[in-house]
Order: structure tokens, then sequence, then C-alpha cells
């Protein structure tokens, strides 16, 4: 390989961990998307670890924080989507413990109320089980939901 070529791929690499907080599978999938030898793309991948460039820890933590506050995931579709980049659930552990349980059960009030809103003219019965699948889609959990909308009832 020319080191003109290499060095012109190691910073498309440097660019692409800089954009955004990356884990390891997706650099490593874009590593591999550019054609390098087997032993340039293992030590590409060392280097970008040794540099603090990816960290499947740091990258939970933002994963976890940004699907909560900007798409209002629950905790268990956080946790599978973590889990499908072979993130280790000890990572999965820390970046949920991350969420604030305070604004995580005032986010699911706020859907819960935000769907009710839209249910009019249904049955109590009929609303609660299209608000049930809602947040449970959305990845909150059964035992959570089940309390919240007993709370909303009240």
């Amino acid at each position: 390989m020319i080191p003109q070529d290499r060095e012109e791929k190691w910073n498309k690499i440097l660019f692409f961990c800089n954009y955004r907080e990356r884990c390891e599978k997706e650099v490593l999938k874009k590593i591999q998307s550019l054609e390098l030898p087997p032993l340039i793309e293992e030590e590409f991948m060392d280097d970008l670890i040794r540099l603090k460039m990816v960290d499947n820890l740091r990258f939970a933590k933002a994963f976890a924080s940004g699907k909560f506050k900007l798409k209002h995931w629950g905790k268990n579709k956080i946790r599978q989507a973590l889990m499908m980049n072979n993130i280790q659930s000890s990572h999965i552990g820390k970046a949920l413990s991350d969420i604030n349980m305070d604004e995580y059960l005032k986010e699911m009030d706020r859907l819960i109320s935000q769907k009710q809103r839209h249910l009019k003219g249904k049955t109590p019965q009929e609303r609660n089980a299209k608000i049930y699948r809602f947040l449970y889609y959305k990845g909150y959990e059964a035992e959570l939901i089940h309390q919240r909308l007993g709370n909303m009832d009240d």
C-alpha cells in the first residue's frame, strides 16, 4: 500500500470517528469498507482504541442519553439497540443507570398525556390498551407502564 493512500484512509477514519461518538462495531465496518489489508485494519482499530477515539462505554452513554432525550425511547429499546451494536452488558448497565429516574417517569407521564389527548371517544380500557402498546413499543417497562397508567386514572 502506498503511504499516501494509507494516510488518506487514516484521515477518513479519523473524520468518521470525530463526527460523532462511534462504537467499535461501526468503526470496524467503516474500516473494512476501505478495503485495507487485514493487518492494517487491525492496526487502525488498535490505534483508534489506544488514542481513545473509540470507546464503547462512552458510546453507550451518549447513545442512551440521546435516544432517551431526543427519541423518547424507554430503557428496554435502548438496551436492545446497544446489544445489537455488541456493547458489553456492563457498559449497557452503566449507560442506563445514567438516565435520571425522575426525568424518565416524567417523560412517561408526558407521553401518556399526549397519547390520551389523541384517543378521545374510546372506552377507558381501549385507551389504556393503546397507550400500553405505544409505550411498550417505545421500550418502557411493562410494570412501570401499568403503574403510571394506574396513577393517571386516579
